[in-house]
């Protein structure tokens, strides 16, 4: 085994590397897509009452509307991820 071969430390090497701003530009673009994720959830639920309201509809008719993007997320979350780990991301980003 060569010396380019060795095993890296991971532990070791975060524990003891720098914290530049390459970690930090990571995270928080890590956070911006984190938020910028749960606005389409969280605009429908600010949105729902004025739309009930000037549709002349109950609270409850946007039920359903609330568990389809809520399942529709979970079920592209959990089909298309090993699609792109197969695949790749382009394929699974088409699809």
């Amino acid at each position: 085994m060569t010396a380019s071969d060795a095993p890296v430390d991971v532990d070791r090497l975060i524990d003891q590397g720098r914290w530049t701003s390459f970690p930090t530009l990571t995270v928080g673009l890590c956070g911006a897509v984190t938020v910028l994720d749960g606005f389409d959830t969280q605009a429908i639920a600010y949105v729902a009452p004025v739309l009930a309201k000037s549709w002349g509809l109950g609270p409850s008719a946007f039920g359903p509307v609330f568990s389809i993007g809520l399942i529709g997320m979970m079920v592209g979350a959990l089909a298309l991820g090993p699609i792109a780990d197969r695949f790749g991301r382009k394929l699974a980003i088409i699809l």
